[in-house]
């Protein structure tokens, strides 16, 4: 199957309701080809904005470009898109192949046609002699691709997705990840994903927005995401942090050293802060080890509380003067030298980052 993907650009897009705003004003490119998620808790519009590039829903205000036309008035019979739902709608009465072939039978294409068609997205999708089953007959990570497929069967320019792993266990959703990023690629399709789940969009994307309360707060790579992020919410919903609040002390080419309830760190400054400012500072739990009698820029002293066995990887819980901190190691099993019950712990200053909050905050 040959096909291309177009770019998608918002400009300045919003939604209101009344006097509700579900969308703020929001500009967004997404790439001809891309793999791009839209990531962020329930009730942050992330859906609402798919069903505007859709065409499902009309701006309040703002334009929808796709590939260079704009598409804002247009429904979504008329835009290079389609759109798959949470729960597929795929028809249990008819065959997987006529459940792939129904758009085409919508554009008048002929019966032997669709069947072949049809035949050759089954095959693209992994799927291939399953056409004369029924939809109840497969499982639920077959009755996904079968919704990509019936989606892709139309030849769109950009394939909408709205969290369509979230009602599957998790070694399918992690196995459809990898089905969906090889779909895509194979198709160069643009794919607009969107998901709560931070550990889907980081291992499927190209590039990620995350939006929160009808913003998008940052754009970029899941890798400059997670080790730079933009604002305090990327940074505590895009994987874990220890969140320390308190005062700024000292500032120095990037740095900034703020005083909390656990004593001083020193971090990364994300954001211009000055001395004497209320802040964040925050550090990921596998960026916590053991020190020892290393010199480091962030240094405490803690008793373990918890040890929680995850498999390969192991969370500590420790205690300490004014507060607690979290760190994550790799299961050593029984030569770990985490099994004490005091430990100097610590990080360097580049593993931890600054944000300037508002003083009623801190």
């Amino acid at each position: 199957m040959a096909t291309h993907g177009r770019d998608v650009h918002l400009k300045a897009v919003s939604v209101t309701f009344g006097t509700f705003t579900a969308v703020a004003p929001n500009h967004l490119e997404v790439k001809a080809g891309e793999f791009f998620s839209i990531l962020g808790p329930s009730g942050c519009g992330k859906t609402t904005l798919l069903r505007v590039i859709s065409g499902f829903l009309s701006p309040t205000a703002g334009r929808v470009l796709i590939g260079g036309t704009d598409m804002t008035d247009l429904g979504p019979n008329e835009r290079p898109t389609a759109l798959i739902f949470q729960n597929l709608a795929l028809f249990p009465l008819m065959t997987v192949a006529e459940n792939v072939a129904f758009g085409l039978e919508a554009r008048g294409v002929g019966r032997k046609e669709r069947r072949r068609r049809a035949d050759e997205l089954l095959d693209l999708v992994a799927l291939s002699g399953m056409g004369d089953r029924m939809p109840g007959q497969l499982s639920g990570g077959q009755r996904q691709r079968v919704a990509v497929a019936r989606a892709l069967a139309v030849e769109p320019a950009v394939l909408l997705l709205d969290e369509p792993l979230s009602a599957l266990d998790l070694k399918l959703r992690q196995h459809m990840r990898a089905e969906l990023k090889t779909i895509q690629r194979r198709t160069g399709v643009t794919f607009i994903y969107i998901t709560h789940d931070q550990s889907e969009a980081l291992a499927m994307s190209d590039r990620i927005a995350v939006m929160n309360a009808g913003r998008i707060e940052q754009v970029d790579t899941p890798d400059r995401l997670y080790a730079l992020p933009a604002t305090p919410f990327v940074a505590g919903f895009v994987g874990e942090q220890n969140s320390y609040r308190g005062r700024v002390v000292e500032t120095a080419d990037g740095y900034a050293a703020v005083d909390t309830p656990i004593g001083r760190i020193r971090g990364r400054a994300a954001q211009p802060v000055a001395v004497g400012a209320a802040a964040l500072a925050m550090v990921r739990p596998e960026r916590v080890g053991l020190v020892g009698d290393r010199e480091t820029a962030n240094r405490f002293e803690a008793h373990l509380t918890n040890r929680v066995l995850e498999g390969p990887v192991v969370t500590h819980e420790f205690a300490m003067d004014g507060g607690t901190m979290v760190a994550q190691a790799p299961n050593l099993g029984i030569r770990s030298h985490w099994l004490a019950s005091v430990h100097a712990i610590g990080f360097d200053a580049d593993d931890a980052v600054v944000f300037p909050v508002e003083a009623s905050d801190a």
